[in-house]
């Protein structure tokens, strides 16, 4: 038989006894307490809310009409009309719960017609033309149906609230001696499941003595220890669960040791070079990537000093323990010395392996061949060098094109023409120089935001029109030259000779235009 069951039964019993003697005192007080809560709380308590309730909105709607004659505003008598439908609501309440009873049908009534009364009140109040003499009758109606209601209501609930408490002391009471006779009867089971308790530990801390010093022998080593199993309870799955705890044990050791053999096979197939080297710098391990990469075999380096393989400054000095210090060597640029006599560029990083005293036993080393990483590195100090070249030559032409914008713009305001340049498109002006101002009597802004009928005299057929013409036939059927009659700023006409020629710049289509002063030639 299980333990769980053994207990289970025992408690049982225990319970049953319980059980037995209070649910005979118990029930009876119990249903007589839980109907005094029905009665109370499921019918009087809410149906009495309900009626004060209703008492508090007569007078909240009485005091609401007075305001309300006194202002005759519509705020006021939404709140009247508020309370009255709030009214209804308390009375539907209190219907549910009273019912049948002869208050019920008088409150039903009674609120009726003090709500018809009201509405009547709020009608009077709202014709101009209604008489003092009927405004005070309805109120006198209205403060009577309130005094009925409020001498009906308060002895009621009064009355009501009076037996509920005599009722729920009564039941109080008598909770109170059903109480002590539970305490009594709780202590005497108490009493009887403290002494089967103490049966029960002594019988079970028999079998777990045994297994408290077969733990202590697995913690000394003894993995292999197996307990035997006598019974079919719940001690024997505690035995059966040490027993696989022990064979997990042994497994798991097992496992370790395999593990070890796995992390040495990992080291052995590092690309990188491993050198495992004594605190007085003689070389203990080694792996097969740092014999292939110098060219010895593993008996060859084995016992070495680590001078063998190198003569910097690491070797020399042998003092590992202080160069590895606490955080190690990181990133140590030295040369290894292959059989064939190659230098070999490296870098290792190491750091000192300590016992459990925290006394170092050996440096481990790891070794990369960077002899690509440096041929990386002189490749891109070459192409460093060749992008500074190239950077200079660019600043040079950009300078040199400076140099050239600065003497085209001299020479482009140093004639006496007036030069023009035109999109090829709109026609628009988008660059002059001075003697254009000079000529035009425009400023260079003017020139630029003037249209570009304004320059011409506009005369037939010198028009902006056949101007434009002229610009778009210089873009199609080459060079153009015309005499033209032109117009200043102060409005005064004079005769120019124009050469338009398209040209591309920046992608873009635009016509040079070229003009002279003729006036003199022209009038002579």
């Amino acid at each position: 038989m299980k333990i769980q069951q053994k207990l289970l039964c025992a408690f049982l019993l225990v319970s049953m006894l319980i059980l037995v003697v209070s649910y005979g005192s118990g029930l009876l007080v119990q249903e007589e307490t839980v109907a005094t809560f029905q009665e109370v709380a499921g019918e009087v308590l809410p149906g009495n809310i309900a009626l004060a309730r209703m008492t508090t909105e007569l007078y909240h709607v009485v005091v609401l009409a007075d305001r309300y004659n006194d202002r005759r505003d519509n705020k006021t008598k939404e709140q009247i009309e508020k309370s009255l439908a709030t009214l209804s609501t308390f009375k539907t309440m209190h219907r549910l719960f009273h019912g049948g009873e002869e208050l019920g049908s008088q409150i039903d009534s009674l609120i009726e017609e003090f709500s018809r009364s009201v509405a009547g009140y709020l009608l009077l109040l709202q014709r101009d033309e209604s008489k003092r003499e009927d405004e005070l009758e309805v109120r006198q109606k209205i403060d009577g149906l309130l005094e009925v209601f409020v001498s009906s209501v308060n002895p009621h609930i009064e009355r009501e609230f009076a037996t509920s408490f005599q009722k729920l002391a009564a039941t109080k009471e008598k909770t109170y001696h059903a109480r002590k006779a539970l305490i009594t009867a709780s202590g005497i089971m108490l009493l009887f499941a403290l002494l089967l308790s103490i049966f029960i530990s002594r019988w079970l801390s028999k079998p777990l003595r045994a297994l408290r010093d077969a733990a202590r022998e697995i913690g000394g080593g003894r993995l292999d220890l197996t307990l035997p199993v006598t019974s079919r309870d719940e001690i024997s799955d505690l035995s059966h669960a040490f027993n696989e705890m022990a064979a997990n044990l042994l497994r798991m050791r097992t496992q370790l040791v395999s593990a070890r053999d796995y992390i040495d096979n990992i080291l052995a197939s590092m690309v990188d070079a491993l050198i495992v080297v004594s605190p007085v710098g003689t070389i203990q391990t080694v792996n097969s990537a740092t014999c292939s990469l110098l060219g010895y075999h593993e008996g060859e380096l084995i016992g070495q000093s680590l001078q063998f393989i190198i003569t910097e400054a690491l070797g020399e000095d042998l003092d590992l323990m202080t160069l590895t210090g606490k955080d190690g060597i990181r990133d140590l640029n030295v040369s290894f010395h292959a059989r064939s006599g190659e230098q070999i560029p490296m870098s290792i990083s190491g750091s000192a392996m300590s016992d459990q005293e925290g006394n170092p036993v050996a440096v481990i080393l790891v070794a990369r061949d960077i002899r690509t990483l440096m041929q990386l590195v002189k490749e891109l100090n070459i192409t460093n060098y060749q992008l500074k070249e190239e950077i200079s030559e660019r600043i040079l032409a950009e300078q040199a094109k400076k140099e050239s914008e600065r003497n085209y713009l001299e020479i482009f305001n140093a004639t006496s023409e007036a030069i023009l340049l035109h999109d090829a498109d709109s026609c628009t002006i988008l660059d002059l120089n001075l003697a254009m101002t000079e000529m035009y009597g425009y400023t260079r802004k003017e020139a630029l935001e003037c249209p570009f009928g304004e320059l011409s005299s506009n005369a037939s057929p010198y028009t902006g029109e056949k101007a434009a013409a002229m610009i778009r036939k210089a873009v199609t059927d080459g060079p153009q030259i015309f005499v033209w009659q032109a117009r200043r700023k102060n409005g005064e006409y004079f005769w120019v000779e124009i050469s338009l020629k398209g040209s591309e710049i920046g992608g873009c289509g635009r016509v040079l235009s070229v003009v002279r002063d003729i006036t003199e030639r022209k009038l002579a």
